[in-house]
């Protein structure tokens, strides 16, 4: 029956069971074996009897990907920057690391990073200046109680 059919009927929709694992699906696996000596649990490439990953040589080519994608990042060439005092700091700390990404001084995932952390630092340097603010309206309040008693 069909969801719309068990819909119809007011039943509830049953529930499905655990794939069995038949010869058929079987066949449809990777033929490689992992170091453990369980078989690969991947489907294999289109017309071939190995996934992606055990097909010889795809499995490297992806590590020289990744290892040139990281090479980039050298920490020597970036500008140096004091800990951000207030939120023009953070904006200039965000601009600079824009332009170090769009020239390849700086990777992606590392700016992420610091963009997270200008998030960060935006909402603490916000509370800090409620902090304060507040603290000098209690000050003024305090004081104006102070007057007040002291002239009645």
């Amino acid at each position: 029956m069909t969801r719309a059919q068990h819909a119809v009927k007011g039943e509830a929709r049953p529930r499905r069971l655990a794939p069995v694992i038949t010869a058929r699906t079987v066949a449809k696996r990777c033929t490689a074996t992992a170091r453990s000596g369980e078989r690969c649990k991947s489907a294999p490439l289109h017309g071939k009897k190995l996934c992606a990953l055990h097909t010889p040589g795809t499995a490297s080519i992806l590590g020289q990907r990744g290892g040139r994608r990281r090479a980039v990042f050298n920490p020597d060439g970036l500008e140096p920057f004091p800990p951000p005092k207030d939120v023009n700091d953070l904006l200039r700390l965000v601009m600079q690391t824009v332009v170090e990404v769009r020239s390849a001084k700086i990777d992606t995932k590392t700016a992420t990073a610091i963009f997270y952390g200008c998030g960060v630092g935006r909402s603490i340097l916000e509370t800090a200046d409620l902090d304060a603010r507040i603290k000098i309206l209690e000050e003024r309040h305090e004081s104006a109680e102070r007057e007040r008693a002291r002239v009645n």
